[in-house]
């Protein structure tokens, strides 16, 4: 605290002085200005920390009142309390309300519960998966016949041959002439042949 009582403006002036402005501002702790009354100002009111009107009001502040700091540290300590037991009653009540859920109250009712919906899903997976494979064979069986009815094997089956020449499928009588050997698959083997005779098939009206 830097100050002094009243007095008049002579008697404050010393308080205008630029080099006890710039020591006062230098100052590393805080610092109160109390010079003369509430209604004189010097500079070092605007250089100090803080003004006080008058020294004994500098000296309250500097020095807090010990029954202001113990009514602070009570009211500190009943709000903690407030807050711990607000923070308590809170957390009962979260505690009440787990405790009232029906997976605590009846646990085993609830895992028997979901023990029977999980096998009746499995059931129905089950029986998806049974007539799904059902319907594949089905459709493969199905599948399978078309397959055979075009299969070249099939049709050798039912006494047709199939007649090669050089490894090439004959398709006209033009692609052979008397004399050439061409082979015969039969549906249970291959027959060597000579072509004897080479007979064209007559045209019909239809492709006349």
């Amino acid at each position: 605290v830097i100050g002094r009582g009243g007095g008049s403006i002579e008697d404050l002036w010393a308080f205008n002085g630029e080099k006890l402005a710039r020591k006062i501002a230098s100052v590393g702790i805080p610092v109160i200005s109390a010079v003369g009354h509430e209604t004189d100002f010097t500079i070092c009111d605007f250089v100090a920390d803080l003004r006080a009107p008058t020294p004994s009001a500098a000296a309250e502040i500097a020095v807090p009142d010990r029954r202001e700091v113990l009514f602070q540290l009570d009211l500190f300590g009943q709000k903690c309390r407030d807050a711990l037991l607000r923070s308590l009653e809170r957390c009962e009540a979260n505690l009440s309300d787990f405790a009232a859920r029906p997976c605590l109250l009846d646990a085993e009712s609830l895992f028997a519960q979901k023990e029977s919906d999980l096998s009746g899903l499995f059931s129905r997976l089950q029986s998806a998966a049974t007539e799904k494979i059902e319907k594949s064979r089905v459709d493969l069986a199905v599948l399978g016949g078309k397959l055979d009815a075009l299969s070249p094997f099939s049709v050798l089956a039912r006494g047709y041959a199939l007649a090669e020449k050089d490894g090439k499928i004959l398709r006209s009588v033009r692609d052979v002439a008397p004399g050439d050997r061409i082979d015969l698959r039969l549906a249970d083997g291959e027959l060597r042949a000579e072509v004897c005779e080479k007979i064209k098939k007559k045209a019909s009206r239809m492709s006349k």
